[in-house]
């Protein structure tokens, strides 16, 4: 087991807290960082022009953000099937990001850029709007503890960041297993009268064939708890 070079780090994961590797997966983290990995800058503004440093196939084609995307098993999956879309993920777990890095290079995919960073300044500072198609957030932290619910991604801050970054008919659409969370997202965007998204939801997912069975999806699953659905789409 090895440490991540503080040289790397500094270049790569600049936030990244020491923790033990294997020589294998720091050589993965080293090889394909820089192919598949967007390292932001300060003065950096991330739009379709600029975009194509990162994507070998982008042209017209629109873009699919996923937002805590774990080992990348959706994602992936995604982005196999949608070869004409683009994929782009943020994540903070690095075995993750490990992960998602193997499965990319085993599907020899093209189309899929990662980022390694808090999505929220991410989205906040990086990227133009009217950039994503879509936007997916499958099973955010609950964080079920009074104390610590203010650690919740979404609120309406985040929101109102959402929207703007949401081209014309896009979409928002949101996984949880936690009913505290998901009363508490209908509770933000009905009580701020929150008309730029047309509310649909859905209380419980019967039907899973469009959804990979990802770790948290199985985890709940197994625990039969009832699967929230929420999908937002801009309509103007």
């Amino acid at each position: 087991m090895l440490f991540l070079k503080k040289k790397f780090l500094k270049n790569k994961f600049s936030s990244f807290r020491r923790r033990k590797f294997t020589k294998k997966n720091i050589n993965i983290l080293k090889n394909y960082w820089p192919i598949f990995g967007i390292n932001l800058s300060e003065h950096f503004i991330l739009n379709k022009k600029k975009f194509l440093n990162y994507f070998k196939n982008f042209t017209k084609f629109s873009t699919i953000l996923e937002i805590g995307f774990g080992s990348g098993d959706y994602l992936i999956s995604q982005a196999s099937k949608h070869k004409n879309v683009n994929f782009i993920g943020i994540e903070l777990y690095i075995p993750g990001i490990i992960s998602c890095l193997k499965k990319i290079i085993k599907k020899n995919l093209n189309n899929i850029i990662l980022i390694y960073n808090n999505a929220e300044y991410v989205l906040k500072n990086y990227f133009v709007n009217n950039f994503f198609k879509q936007i997916n957030i499958f099973f955010p932290d609950p964080w079920p503890k009074n104390r610590h619910k203010k650690r919740r991604i979404i609120s309406l801050e985040f929101l109102n960041i959402l929207y703007k970054k949401i081209v014309l008919n896009g979409e928002l659409n949101i996984l949880t297993d936690c009913t505290n969370y998901f009363d508490i997202i209908k509770k933000i965007v009905l009580n701020n009268n929150y008309k730029k998204f047309f509310f649909n939801t859905r209380y419980s997912i019967k039907n899973t064939k469009n959804f990979v069975n990802t770790k948290f999806f199985k985890k709940a699953i197994q625990k039969k708890s009832i699967i929230h659905y929420l999908n937002y789409s801009k309509f103007f």
